[in-house]
């Protein structure tokens, strides 16, 4: 209780000043310019890696539809190209548990 005691006389004792309030003004002002400054920074940086990553998944992506080798990535695009190898219980099962 100490503690707190200490800090709230100092408080008063600061307050008392002259230019108390406008020095908290500067204060509060510098803290909300530095951290603007740094949330922008780092929002920034963060811009810069997505916009990198949606060029590098957008070379893969043409790559992978270019490419005379076979992917086996892009080998299934219809339920029904399976149902010859499968069962229909077999693809009901399956189709079961895709929300799990």
């Amino acid at each position: 209780m100490d503690f707190i005691d200490t800090i709230l006389h100092v408080w008063h004792e600061f307050m008392q000043f002259k230019f108390a309030r406008e020095t908290l003004m500067v204060v509060g002002a510098l803290l909300f310019v530095f951290s603007a400054w740094s949330i922008l920074k780092a929002s920034l940086r963060l811009l810069i890696w997505v916009m990198m990553m949606a060029v590098g998944v957008m070379a893969f992506s043409y790559g992978l539809n270019e490419t005379t080798y076979d992917v086996p990535l892009a080998g299934v695009s219809d339920l029904n190209d399976l149902r010859g190898y499968m069962s229909l219980d077999t693809l009901r099962l399956l189709c079961a548990r895709l929300p799990e």
